[in-house]
């Protein structure tokens, strides 16, 4: 299990209240958003089947607390990554 680098979730994060804005009505959330930029940022892909993300329950974190773990690539391997726990756990 990895974590996502906390300079670079610090960074993400500052970037999604920089874009708060009234005229920025894009779906937000403020635990996932930034986690999914970070992990754009540390270089992950997130691997989506339509145009839908592919989302599972965190092994991580307690049982019903995430079911928002959701796949990435990166290097050619599967990641899970969770914004709850900020854990990247391989496939």
């Amino acid at each position: 299990m990895l974590k996502i680098d906390p300079s670079v979730l610090a960074q993400a994060e500052q970037n999604y209240r920089d874009t708060m804005s009234d005229d920025n009505r894009s779906i937000r959330d403020p635990v996932i958003t930034p986690f999914a930029m970070a992990m754009k940022l540390a270089g992950y892909v997130e691997v989506s089947e339509g145009r839908c993300s592919k989302l599972r329950s965190c092994p991580i974190c307690p049982v019903g607390k995430s079911n928002y773990s959701t796949r990435y690539k990166k290097d050619g391997i599967i990641w899970w990554g969770c914004p709850h726990c900020q854990s990247i756990t391989e496939q």
